[in-house]
């Protein structure tokens, strides 16, 4: 399956309420996440933060199945146990440091 990944910026009244650097939709399956230079404890929470905005208010672009992703070059360990427990797929440039997980919504 073949997902085409671009930007997702949702606007209200003239200004961005939701902003995905890494966000694309294939049938009933979603990718949504961000990429940073730095990733750092509390960045997982922001991501799912966003997915929960999201789900609550502009359902409309999400899937019954969502694949978290966040890419970075740099990162902490705790940052990472972080992301495991939230099953959350982190990328490097060169590796991948945690699995690839399909969460449902």
């Amino acid at each position: 399956m073949d997902i085409k990944l671009s930007r997702l910026v949702v606007t209200e009244d003239g200004r961005d309420v939701v902003e995905l650097n890494i966000y694309g939709v294939s049938d009933d399956l979603c990718v949504v996440g961000d990429a940073t230079l730095d990733f750092r404890v509390g960045k997982v929470e922001e991501l799912i933060r966003t997915i929960d905005e999201l789900r609550s208010r502009y359902s409309q672009y999400l899937r019954p199945r969502i694949i978290k992703v966040l890419h970075c070059m740099r990162y902490i360990p705790k940052a990472i146990e972080e992301a495991r427990r939230s099953n959350v797929w982190i990328l490097t440039w060169r590796e991948e440091l945690t699995p690839l997980e399909v969460s449902s919504t």
